[in-house]
């Protein structure tokens, strides 16, 4: 058992290798998410690591999640990994990976190009791990016996709202990922542009998610109902804001995460010089430059993919109506909550 930990990578040649090495588990994912689904922080991490924790088990945690951690915290969300198709919308996932995991993609027999545009990966945490917020899981658990949000992760980005959501509505939740994987083997083509994609990140969804996270009030007791009416007032307060004000709210939150972006891209490139691949620094060479250049233009959001507006003025018009609907959605939801039970 890991109290905290960052997700691991294996890369396979092709399909064929990928599905002989599965290790088929004795139980079935429902079964295995409901073993600590609901429980609180204490009882699944005796459960998970075997014994009650001691203080040298903290050695090394993150101690900004753990402050905010107890023993009595909810497990509200059950994770596990990924058998195949990693479920990413590029390859560039992989430049948030630890240095094992990278040593492995770099030594991959076909080449560094193939392990990561053939999708056949196995990508989770070798040991039951806690985090702090949600992510993608093929298979996600969600104690819904507790006031949650909406969840129905369709579009790209939508589970690190949710995630968010979830932070926001319950400063003390915590989510836990087993060290199995199920397998994600779509039928539909996904290769992609491969490693020629654009590497600085275009914004999105998860720019609002990243919003939402930086405007905690970690010493707000309320309950989970009033975070949720809260989030809902604070999205019309948004949409109520000048055009202006808004175009510069975009352009400051993508800036804040192009330059996590660089930070990390150059936290590789130090550290790709202890390995023995050209290609693996050429790339993040690139990404550096990528970025950078990226953090210097003034961006608008006519850049983020998928968006079809002909002005920012019409685009900011259409903000506001999700804005608003998410709003009204938010403050509906526990009623409909009521209605489905």
């Amino acid at each position: 058992m890991a109290l905290s930990g960052e997700r691991r990578a294996w890369f396979f040649p092709d399909r064929e290798t990928l599905l002989a090495s599965a290790q088929p588990a004795d139980f079935d994912p429902i079964t295995g998410h409901l073993r600590c689904l609901g429980a609180n922080l204490g009882d699944a991490l005796t459960d998970l690591h075997g014994r009650p924790f001691t203080a040298q088990d903290l050695l090394h945690c993150n101690a900004a999640m753990l402050n905010e951690l107890s023993m009595d915290s909810p497990v509200l969300v059950t994770q596990c990994g990924t058998w195949g198709d990693p479920g990413t919308g590029n390859v560039h996932w992989v430049t948030n990976l630890g240095e094992d995991s990278i040593e492995r993609l770099v030594n991959a027999p076909n080449g560094m190009a193939n392990a990561l545009e053939n999708r056949c990966t196995w990508v989770g945490c070798p040991q039951p791990t806690l985090h702090k917020m949600a992510v993608m899981s093929q298979i996600t658990g969600i104690d819904h016996s507790r006031l949650l949000p909406p969840y129905f992760p369709a579009f790209r980005g939508e589970d690190l709202l949710f995630g968010a959501m979830i932070e926001s509505m319950y400063h003390h939740g915590a989510v836990i990922e087993y060290e199995w994987a199920v397998p994600h083997l779509p039928v539909d083509d996904r290769a992609g542009p491969g490693l020629r994609a654009p590497m600085a990140g275009q914004g999105g969804i998860a720019l609002f998610a990243r919003y939402l996270t930086e405007n905690i009030n970690y010493k707000d007791a309320s309950d989970a109902l009033r975070k949720l009416h809260f989030m809902a007032e604070d999205a019309r307060r948004l949409a109520a804001r000048s055009d202006e004000d808004l175009v510069l709210d975009y352009r400051r939150e993508q800036a804040k995460a192009q330059a996590q972006q660089l930070y990390q891209l150059r936290l590789q490139r130090r550290r790709a010089d202890e390995l023995p691949s050209q290609n693996w620094q050429s790339y993040l060479d690139r990404g550096v430059e990528e970025v950078s250049q990226s953090l210097q233009k003034a961006h608008s959001p006519l850049d983020i993919d998928g968006v079809s507006a002909a002005s920012e003025a019409e685009l900011i018009t259409e903000f506001r109506h999700l804005a608003t609907g998410w709003a009204n959605a938010l403050d509906a939801w526990p009623a409909m909550r009521e209605q489905m039970a």
